[in-house]
């Protein structure tokens, strides 16, 4: 039996090794992997026991995956291993809301299955759980003995100090882990999309920009935008000063909703690609305003495809304008949703008057009537109308005569959107028309009222 004097060297020795392994465990703050192996051996210094290892259950409960693992003085690869039968599985089976599993002794005759214990000629076994944010256990603390352990408060007390500070760091790797996880699937999500999230203090102008908007306005690797200033200089001047004047009137407090701007930048090659910026205010706890929020999208393609549309647009009218004939579009109540130049000289107007009028405002209520008419007939069939012909007076008072298209232009569905017609002025064949029947008509005559026999022959 000890006397006093063994009895205080002994105390003495397990306060050192505590105070070891409290130093040793408060300077752990590496990687998980780092930490949970200083954890595992500061808990079998601080208990002086065989093997300490840290498990994380299967959603199942049948299984534990070790995370780390001490061994006799040294570390050992961690492995898998079953839950049943063991006594781990007492964590999970505990009815207790946080259980702390002792067995001072005669360990492998307790849990005969469990042959690793035999190997180990395990004694006694303590451990307990640690859970996730939401309180459910996820895996668990324990150390192994080849000789009895004690039920005493100090052990029990430094175990738990230990195990639950493995707990919260597991916890915060977890979350740690899901975050990474998320903010590699946002910024694969924004790169592809080509669009990227930024932050503006209205106060210091020191901003944040997403990895993938710095990637966008051209930033070299390692270079960041942390401030205004930085962005400024991949920015056209004149958009940047736009820029700098809504900044100026969220400041003032004449704006407050959201806003939407564009921008250009020049890349490294030359080229020059636009920017869509949407900010939104948020404002300090005294409600002046503090910080700008917002999306830049890279709208390059779309403002190539609107140039791109204007330019043909450009080339359509001047075609269509050119032409020495009619060309409009009606809506299904037969206002002119456009008029090339040519009918609009011959309504005595211009193409850009003539949108939202119609015939009979433009020429004469009698052809207008007509041709609502006839394109009410196309509207409801469905169908273009045969070319066909038509006279009216000009707004000089000289008549015409038209050859004359109609066609529906339909939607996916089918459903007529408006109307397109054409005309061609045939006045001069009608005339000529007219001309040679008047002539052949006179000819015809001269050969009946002949007094004489003619004829031809070949």
């Amino acid at each position: 039996m000890p006397n006093e004097v063994d009895v205080s060297k002994i105390a003495d020795s397990l306060q050192a090794r505590r105070e070891q392994a409290l130093a040793m465990l408060a300077g752990a703050t590496n990687s998980h992997t780092e930490f949970l192996h200083s954890a595992v051996q500061a808990l079998a210094i601080g208990l002086d026991c065989t093997l300490v290892g840290v498990g994380e259950v299967s959603t199942d409960c049948t299984k534990v995956k070790l995370l780390a693992l001490f061994k006799e003085g040294d570390f050992a690869p961690p492995y898998t291993y079953d839950l049943a039968g063991t006594p781990c599985e007492e964590i999970y089976t505990s009815t207790n809301v946080d259980p702390h599993v002792l067995f001072c002794g005669g360990l492998s005759a307790l849990f005969p299955q469990d042959k690793a214990l035999l190997k180990l000629h395990a004694e006694s076994y303590r451990a307990e759980a640690f859970h996730d944010s939401d309180g459910n256990r996820i895996g668990h603390v324990f150390a192994i003995d080849n000789k009895p352990m004690e039920d005493r408060v100090d052990d029990m007390a430094f175990f738990r100090l230990v195990s639950q500070r493995i707990g919260a760091e597991h916890r915060r790797w977890m979350a740690n882990e899901r975050f990474a996880v998320q903010q590699d699937r946002y910024e694969r999500a924004t790169e592809a999309g080509r669009i990227g999230i930024w932050e503006w203090n209205l106060e210091t102008n020191a901003v944040y920009f997403s990895p993938s908007l710095e990637k966008m306005l051209g930033c070299e690797e390692g270079e960041h935008i942390c401030h205004i200033d930085q962005w400024m200089k991949h920015v056209d001047p004149v958009d940047a000063e736009n820029m700098l004047d809504v900044a100026s009137r969220y400041r003032a407090g004449e704006l407050t909703e959201e806003t939407v701007a564009e921008y250009r930048v020049q890349q490294a090659d030359g080229s020059v690609r636009w920017f869509e910026a949407r900010a939104h205010l948020l404002n300090s706890a005294v409600g002046t305003p503090l910080i700008l929020v917002g999306i830049d999208s890279d709208i390059t393609q779309r403002k190539q495809a609107e140039e791109t549309a204007r330019e043909n647009q450009v080339l359509l009218q001047a075609v269509v304008n050119n032409v020495p004939g009619m060309i409009n579009a009606k809506d299904l109540d037969s206002r002119y949703l456009f008029m090339n130049s040519f009918q609009a000289n011959i309504y005595g107007t211009t193409p850009e008057m003539a949108i939202g009028a119609n015939a009979e405002d433009l020429l004469s209520p009698e052809y207008g009537a007509g041709t609502r008419k006839l394109d009410q007939q196309v509207i409801k069939t469905g169908e273009a109308l045969k070319p066909f012909e038509e006279s009216y007076v000009d707004a000089l008072g000289v008549e015409h005569t038209w050859l004359t298209t109609k066609s529906p232009v339909k939607d996916e569905a089918g459903q007529v959107l408006y109307i397109v017609s054409s005309a061609i002025d045939i006045t001069d064949r009608k005339q000529a028309e007219d001309a040679h029947r008047k002539n052949a008509a006179m000819l015809q005559g001269i050969f009946d009222n002949t007094p004489v026999c003619l004829n031809l022959k070949d």
